[in-house]
Parts: C-alpha cells; structure tokens; sequence
C-alpha cells in the first residue's frame, strides 16, 4: 500500500486533542489535516466524492479510526483494507485504535 502523508498523521498523533482525516482503498492512503475536505483530495488512483469514487473517508481522534459508509465497500472488504493499512511499518502507532465502519465496530 502507497501511504502520503505520514508525516502529517504522526505530527497530529503528538497533540492531545488530535483530529485529522483519511482517504484510502486498497492501494493507497493518503492523511491530511481535518481543515480539508475529504473530496478535495486528489492522487493519482484515489479519489472520494460524497460516496462516489474508488477510496473510502475516514476521520481519525479519540484512538479511533471511524470510516464513512460507501456503496462499493462491503464491511468484508473494508477490514481488508484496514488490516492491510495496520500492517504498513509507518502505521504501526494505529494498531490499537479502534475501527469503525458505517458506525459498526470491526473486529480485527
């Protein structure tokens, strides 16, 4: 997995009311500051728009990682992706976060 933006994932992780946000599917990832929008993020082979698209939208604080529903992404599929994100070496400091998917707790 392609993952942008790590640098801005463990900056934000260092402050004690962290918020930040996450596009991501099974081939890339990217973290960005929760000022910006979800679908005003672009890179090559991602992309979320309001349910649309090819990548999911999440938002990270409160050692939680909480994914927005999405029309092409079964829950099955989803923990696929995940796993393979928490396995990425840059990402290790989210293993213990819990994961939400459409407000539903995944058992990993």
């Amino acid at each position: 997995m392609n993952v942008v933006g790590v640098d801005v994932l463990k900056e934000e992780l260092q402050r004690p009311n962290y918020f930040l946000k996450a596009v991501l599917n099974e081939f890339d990832t990217i973290f960005f500051p929760a000022n910006i929008q979800h679908s005003s993020i672009r890179l090559v082979g991602l992309s979320y728009s309001d349910l649309e698209g090819n990548a999911l939208a999440a938002v990270i604080n409160n050692n939680k990682i909480e994914i927005r529903g999405h029309q092409s992404f079964s829950v099955e599929k989803v923990i696929v992706i995940v796993k393979i994100l928490l396995n990425h070496p840059d990402l290790l400091s989210l293993r213990t976060f819990q994961v939400y998917y459409k407000g539903e707790h995944l058992h990993l």
